[in-house]
């Protein structure tokens, strides 16, 4: 499947990802956002979490290749996660009429929604 401009029969793709990310600096990002209730990080110790923390930085390196060889936007949030998703969210919206836009985060689950997937 040739995805060229980011984009296959109507649908707009992206990545955001962290393949730059300092782990030390997203642990205490990480624990320093950790929500209130149940947040399943707080399950994990320093050590535990810097481990899924590696492999996920792995992950978006892979991505961010395979990203550049089909030719679909990646989007780097290793240091300003926010801006990041900004990002992704004008690039998703350029030129599309109303329809599901999908935004995929090496640390979030995929997502769907009618409206912008983010903020």
């Amino acid at each position: 499947m040739e995805f060229g401009d980011g984009t296959y029969r109507g649908i707009k793709a992206c990545f955001i990802g962290y393949a730059e990310v300092d782990p030390v600096r997203k642990l205490h990002a990480i624990r320093k956002h950790a929500s209130e209730v149940a947040d399943w990080t707080e399950e994990l110790d320093d050590a535990s979490l810097l481990n899924l923390i590696g492999e996920l930085r792995a992950f978006s390196e892979y991505l961010r290749r395979e990203c550049s060889h089909y030719k679909i936007p990646y989007f780097d949030g290793s240091t300003y996660f926010a801006s990041a998703i900004r990002e992704a969210k004008t690039y998703l919206q350029s030129a599309m009429v109303p329809s599901s836009i999908a935004l995929f985060s090496s640390h979030s689950p995929p997502r769907a929604s009618t409206r912008p997937a983010c903020g």
